[in-house]
């Protein structure tokens, strides 16, 4: 899922899981040099990379993994 900021000209990039657990093979995608390449060229600048997930929050390099329950409700902020 790619979410872009028109007015910024940049955007953040998800991957959603049905897991609870946080390995390293969800964000693979993330991760790729050349999807990243091209998601930019359309998008602009990534921000930020998120795994949504149903374990807890916590982050793994540059890749932050977000409890879904917790995502969902923030949106209504």
């Amino acid at each position: 899922m790619v979410v872009f900021d028109p007015k910024e000209l940049n955007c953040e990039i998800y991957e959603v899981k049905y897991s609870k657990e946080a390995v390293e093979e969800q964000y693979r995608h993330l991760d790729d040099e050349v999807k990243c390449a091209m998601t930019t060229h359309r998008y602009g600048d990534i921000k930020r990379k998120y795994v949504i997930y149903r374990g807890e929050n916590t982050s793994c390099g540059d890749i932050h993994y977000l409890n879904v329950e917790e995502y969902l409700k923030s949106l209504s902020q």
